[in-house]
């Protein structure tokens, strides 16, 4: 395209929702090698057989109080609705939430949220019966921030925001698509 000066869309875009549309997809098409991945990556423990199902953009407590909340009790609870998850991985006992960034870092407000998530998580759980649910947040961001917040103590400031810290670069060495490293900012 002309007006691209001979470019398309995907090399120049920055928006951080395509990245993780592509990612999701890729997710999907293995669940279980995605997982083994994870658990490689991180050094972080989770169960390869669990039942797992990905989502995209999930917008949790307003789904879950819209399809359970009756049943529950949560129909009037003060869950914050409109929160959304760019990625999530749903285990019989297990949820793993990624939160990408791209192109941009995360904001103080943004991590006080993933630690308010947590608890809102545990509480939730908790009153609904399922006190053994294990909730994971990662951060995903480009190589460059996250070097530059590991050597600036950004990203856990002393508090624990994040159970795992993925770049793009590695999604990209993972699944080779050129996508992931337009996400990692070509850091």
């Amino acid at each position: 395209m002309n007006y691209f000066k001979g470019k398309s869309w995907k090399s120049i875009t920055r928006e951080e929702r395509l990245f993780c549309a592509y990612l999701y997809f890729d997710i999907k098409k293995d669940t279980a090698k995605f997982i083994d991945w994870l658990t490689k990556h991180l050094d972080i423990e989770l169960k390869r057989d669990n039942n797992w199902e990905a989502g995209y953009e999930v917008c949790f407590y307003r789904d879950f109080i819209e399809e359970f909340g009756e049943e529950y009790g949560l129909c009037k609870s003060k869950y914050p609705r409109k929160r959304t998850f760019d990625l999530c991985l749903f285990g019989d006992d297990e949820i793993i939430i990624i939160e990408a960034k791209a192109f941009t870092g995360f904001e103080l407000k943004q991590l006080k949220d993933f630690k308010e998530d947590r608890e809102y998580l545990k509480k939730l759980f908790e009153l609904i019966g399922f006190n053994n649910i294990k909730v994971k947040i990662l951060a995903l961001a480009s190589s460059g921030y996250l070097e530059r917040a590991r050597k600036f103590r950004i990203i856990n400031q002393g508090q624990k925001f994040f159970d795992g810290v993925i770049d793009w670069k590695s999604i990209y060495d993972f699944y080779g698509n050129d996508l992931y490293l337009r996400a990692n900012g070509n850091d």
